[in-house]
């Protein structure tokens, strides 16, 4: 006879593919085959509960504040970050970087550049264009 999780007439045995059904190996996201058994697996974001194939949505915010510096929203297998008042989200998506009442930064992705953003000495931004394309009267986009 052929060991649990093996088919075959006893002398030559082959592995069951326990994920290659429509129950997917009883797995709610992903089914993984092994030799002679089966591993369930959850996406990014969950966790393989107890029973070792449902998964559970995991709250990134409760360690370290999901590396947020200033809030931290849990969403449905995921998460992201928000910045106080005053403040704007960087393009890492976990700095909050200080609006600054002087001028806009290039931090800020609402800088307006078509292309390139370039900071100027007192404090704005200047856009610039790639090569083949021109800056347009209205300083920001790229023809």
């Amino acid at each position: 006879m052929c060991k649990v999780g093996y088919t075959g007439e006893g002398k030559k045995c082959e592995d069951i593919d326990e994920c290659d059904n429509d129950l997917n190996g009883g797995c709610v996201h992903e089914c993984f085959n092994i030799p002679g058994n089966y591993r369930c697996t959850c996406y990014d974001g969950f966790m393989l509960a107890h029973d070792g194939h449902n998964c559970l949505d995991t709250d990134e915010c409760t360690f370290n504040n999901g590396g947020c510096q200033h809030v931290c929203v849990n969403t449905v297998g995921s998460y992201e970050c928000r910045c106080k008042e005053g403040f704007f989200l960087s393009d890492n998506q976990h700095t909050c970087i200080h609006r600054s009442e002087e001028g806009m930064s290039c931090m800020n992705k609402d800088h307006g550049c078509a292309h390139i953003c370039r900071e100027t000495p007192k404090g704005g931004v200047a856009c610039e264009c790639r090569p083949g394309f021109e800056l347009s009267k209205n300083q920001r986009s790229c023809i």
